[in-house]
């Protein structure tokens, strides 16, 4: 009977994945320049995506079950259309997929190439295209840009986060008319449990206000929040939003308003609202031969222990509240290694931990 078992199973071999943390997702669409010049001034511009893994454990690169991203394009075409669509192809992510261009649908194929790897050793990058406008669309209703969807491998299905495998980023086309001012930077970062906005700004003789609008979707309905009122020698700005819930990802744009009543938006910027607890962990003893232990008894869900070339050694899971939990590396090999905390909020910290 044994002898029959063994050779079904060499007959008809069962493929088994085993549990991972992995998360394709794509982020942060982008335009460059914002709007696009029309037709008639050959309009041209930049997209842009990030698209990566944001899981701890690489995505494994499966024959026939590969993640693919698809592309597509709204009123453009690539700017190496008549020679080579792929050409318009760039990025640091580019090299990782095999790339197919379809006229018919005017979008991108990208199938998974290599393996991909987790977001502690350099699992994000960019991917762009090089975009040449072929419909204008007016500010009221920007339709120039791209839609991005990832479909994530099948053997992540239960495991990957599917609301963040869709973006996308759309803008107008404008005659070349000048802009109500010139903003030079807009950036966005958590201050002890808020939003602050920062912008730098010139050449604002004829300029009326900066209004500050918000959503909670790249892309969907922003809601203004704030009105500034400059004077024409302030060129630095800021405004601190404290309407936020932590672990809460906002968007934020700027909408520049001329004195004549003529308008311009900035990009999109985002933050995510991370400023957690007081509590930062730490390793006890660190070094150690044996044992070391957490100084927490907070939501632990995981940790996860990687050595130099980032190979999961332990793992080990927490179902309750634990006082200082233990976690051994007895019969690790003596060197530097990684420890990866996870929290049942998803908040993660990299420690390090030196094996004696």
């Amino acid at each position: 009977m044994k002898k029959i078992i063994l050779t079904l199973l060499a007959i008809f071999p069962v493929v088994v994945y085993a549990q991972v943390n992995c998360n394709p997702f794509a982020s942060q669409a982008l335009i460059s320049s914002t709007p696009l010049q029309d037709i008639a001034n050959s309009g041209q511009g930049t997209l842009t995506v990030n698209i990566g893994n944001s899981g701890t454990d690489p995505i494994s690169l499966v024959t026939g079950s590969e993640m693919i991203v698809v592309i597509s394009l709204s009123n453009g075409l690539p700017s190496t259309l008549a020679t080579n669509p792929i050409a318009s192809l760039g990025g640091s992510f580019f090299p990782a997929f095999n790339w197919s261009y379809s006229a018919g649908t005017n979008s991108f194929t990208g199938i998974q190439s290599t393996v991909i790897p987790g977001a502690f050793s350099g699992g994000v990058g960019t991917i762009s295209v090089q975009y040449t406008v072929t419909t204008n669309s007016s500010m009221s209703n920007p339709q120039n840009g791209f839609n991005v969807h990832i479909t994530p491998p099948p053997f992540l299905a239960g495991i990957n986060t599917t609301g963040d495998d869709f973006i996308s980023a759309f803008t107008w086309t404008t005659n070349a008319a000048p802009l109500p001012t010139t903003l030079t930077s807009f950036d966005a970062s958590t201050q002890k449990c808020n939003v602050q906005l920062t912008w730098t700004a010139t050449e604002m003789s004829n300029f009326k206000n900066f209004v500050v609008e918000k959503s909670l979707e790249n892309n969907a309905a922003f809601t203004e929040i704030a009105s500034m009122n400059p004077t024409t020698n302030i060129e630095e700005f800021s405004f601190l939003d404290t309407k936020v819930e932590k672990g809460t990802t906002y968007f934020y744009r700027l909408k520049m308003v001329d004195l004549d009543g003529a308008f311009s938006y900035s990009k999109t910027v985002y933050e995510k609202v991370a400023c957690g607890d007081e509590i930062i962990y730490n390793v006890m003893p660190n070094p150690t031969s044996t044992t070391f232990k957490l100084n927490t008894i907070t939501d632990l869900r995981q940790v996860i222990v990687y050595d130099a070339f980032g190979k999961k050694v332990t793992t080990k899971l927490y179902s309750d509240l634990v006082q200082n939990p233990n976690v051994s590396v007895a019969g690790l090999a003596s060197g530097m290694y990684m420890i990866n905390v996870i929290k049942r909020s998803g908040e993660t910290q990299a420690l390090k931990l030196m094996v004696n």
